[in-house]
């Protein structure tokens, strides 16, 4: 069996990533935390199998699809797939809005361990959620319907941004409802991943 840092490794690979030895020890070390702290809180599913692939592999996959600085994480959980984006690219400046207070304080030992610079934690309901920045891209990882994120996020959204959804088997489906709530804020498809690591799809929503 493949340990932690030969999956991250071989994925890192297929991403053609721009990761460096010290940026995968990071990551490792980020896996480890989850671990550990797994064990106290749900930060994750403990019949989750394989962290390094479905949950951390699985974030730095949208790496490409990035554009700007300005990164808002809706509903991070963990810290998907806002902090291993951050730890591959440092250039990032990442606003995080977790509801759960015990993730919430996970997140912040997140920050501290790896002295992430540019990092917001904001532990509260995103409908609360007022900032002084719009955000380049806006990430959703298994936090609703598209309909229900793009009327919780897309007045954080810069006019040229987008917003990046991880979704299941639905996807036709909630586009389909999405409709009306995608042409009241001008927001299109413009591209469907299959995604890579795990079942699904990587949905990017932008102006039109």
């Amino acid at each position: 069996m493949k340990t932690a840092i030969e999956k991250l490794k071989e994925g890192i690979e297929l991403l053609k990533l721009p990761a460096k030895e010290n940026t995968i020890r990071y990551l490792l070390r980020y896996y480890e935390l989850i671990l550990q702290w797994n064990e106290k809180i749900n930060l994750v599913s403990r019949a989750e199998k394989d962290i390094a692939k479905n949950h951390i592999l699985d974030s730095l996959s949208i790496y490409y699809l990035l554009k700007g600085n300005y990164l808002l994480d809706f509903g991070s959980g963990a810290g998907f797939p806002g902090i291993p984006l951050k730890i591959l690219n440092n250039n990032i400046i990442l606003d995080i809005v977790e509801a759960k207070k015990k993730k919430a304080v996970f997140l912040r030992e997140v920050k501290r361990e790896f002295k992430l610079h540019d990092v917001r934690i904001y532990n509260l309901d995103i409908r609360q959620f007022q900032s002084n920045r719009l955000y380049d891209v806006i990430t959703a990882r298994m936090v609703g319907s598209i309909k229900k994120i793009v009327q919780l996020t897309a007045g954080f959204l810069k006019d040229d941004g987008r917003i990046i959804t991880f979704k299941g088997e639905r996807l036709a489906t909630e586009l389909e409802e999405a409709k009306e709530t995608l042409n009241r804020y001008g927001l299109s498809v413009v591209e469907i991943q299959k995604k890579i690591f795990t079942k699904g799809t990587i949905c990017v929503l932008s102006a039109i």
